[in-house]
């Protein structure tokens, strides 16, 4: 007769609806009985599997009901991590940072300061010396998300010398000694972004007015050759898996300096909040702001013509390119400084600018010319001045004379 086999698995789903459920085989019935110890043992690993299962659904479950009960979608996962890493380190693991009272810029998700990290008592570290940072701040949860997001994409790129990097992750408040649940520090670019520079409005004063059209034009082939190195950097960032910005222009880029030609320096691209892992999926944005944001191609909004071509994944999603942000930067050369750089485009961009009235295109190829018969060869130059004899004057003498050739 058979030995009786009992097996109990337990599982218990917390609070998600479920109730506790207890599997329960009874006494193995005559089919069973040719059950080989190696089935056996297949069975117990298949129950030690599902319990590991309700270990990690317990956990997940834990996590859910602090989200208001529900699965949330996060469409950069690596946040979570980054989150709650933040959150459990209890001390400053860099420079206590203190608030000059200036604010840099507001919005709905979040606060810009500028901040010295100079107070009674504490040393100056001399790695960062007199210059001023800008420490930004997340005010809301989704303010919260894109400043982790920012803060990877920075690190990500920490060798691209033309783009914003991050001095300080985990910033401290003075007097605080608990990082902020979400902020970063960065450098203060003291000459403000392109548009200040454009409008003649160098936040350290050092413009006298704006720049004459002849000056945009000899800056802007300076900043075109800084900004599309900083692309390339960045589109190759992430060990060869870089990022597109998502949106390139005039108050993007920070300048620090300005050299003796009245010409910003110091270039960086900055606001990552629209930047995307190249070659992934991004949702197209709604149609009404196809003709508000000029400097982005068409193929990023919904219902618009698709260009630059290639761009377009779906009706209602595109693929995150190089081309996107070399649209933007052709774009921006031709509108605010009249340089005209469409032959570094990949493709056509189509229209954009205000109301999708400027045609952004890559020079058409110019066709080759029609195959033509070889020209003749030309005739001998003559040396120390005298013309090559003609035959006629060898056979009748030298007192035979005719014009010199013509040269071709």
């Amino acid at each position: 007769m058979a030995k009786p086999v009992f097996v109990f698995v337990v599982a218990q789903l917390v609070r998600n609806g479920f109730a506790s459920r207890i599997r329960r085989t009874g006494e193995i019935d005559s089919s069973t009985e040719d059950l080989t110890e190696k089935q056996e043992e297949q069975e117990e690993g298949r129950l030690d599997s599902s319990l590991a299962l309700v270990q990690r659904m317990d956990l997940i479950g834990t996590a859910g009901r602090s989200m208001r009960g529900s699965w949330m979608h996060v469409a950069r996962p690596q946040l979570q991590d980054n989150a709650t890493a933040s959150r459990a380190s209890s001390s400053c693991n860099g420079h206590t940072w203190q608030k000059t009272g200036r604010v840099l810029g507001k919005g709905a998700n979040g606060i810009i300061f500028e901040v010295d990290n100079a107070q009674a008592g504490m040393a100056r570290p001399q790695e960062i010396g007199g210059q001023k940072f800008a420490l930004k701040q997340a005010l809301t949860r989704d303010g919260e998300s894109d400043v982790k997001y920012e803060v990877d994409v920075m690190k990500a790129s920490a060798r691209c010398r033309g783009v914003m990097n991050v001095v300080d992750a985990g910033p401290c408040l003075y007097p605080s000694q608990h990082p902020l649940a979400s902020g970063f520090v960065a450098p203060l670019m003291i000459g403000g972004d392109l548009y200040d520079w454009l409008d003649g409005k160098d936040k350290a004063g050092r413009q006298r007015g704006p720049p004459t059209p002849q000056l945009r034009l000899s800056c802007g082939r300076q900043i075109f050759d800084a900004l599309h190195t900083a692309l390339g950097c960045f589109h190759n960032a992430n060990h060869g898996h870089g990022y597109m910005h998502g949106d390139l222009k005039e108050d993007n880029v920070m300048y620090d300096g300005i050299d003796s030609d009245g010409c910003p320096t110091g270039l960086k691209l900055a606001d990552f909040g629209l930047t995307q892992k190249l070659d992934s999926r991004v949702d197209t944005f709604a149609k009404e702001w196809y003709t508000q944001s000029g400097h982005l191609p068409g193929a990023v909004f919904e219902g618009s013509p698709a260009y630059p071509e290639n761009v377009r994944a779906t009706r209602r999603m595109f693929l995150a390119s190089r081309a996107v942000d070399m649209c933007s930067l052709a774009f921006m050369m031709i509108n605010s400084f009249g340089l005209d750089v469409t032959a570094y485009l990949p493709t056509d961009c189509g229209m954009m600018g205000g109301d999708r009235l400027m045609r952004v295109s890559r020079p058409a190829v110019p066709r080759p010319a029609a195959a033509r018969p070889p020209a003749p060869a030309p005739l001998p130059r003559p040396s120390a001045g005298h013309y090559p004899r003609h035959p006629a004057e060898q056979a009748y003498g030298a007192g035979f004379s005719l014009a010199p050739p013509r040269l071709k």
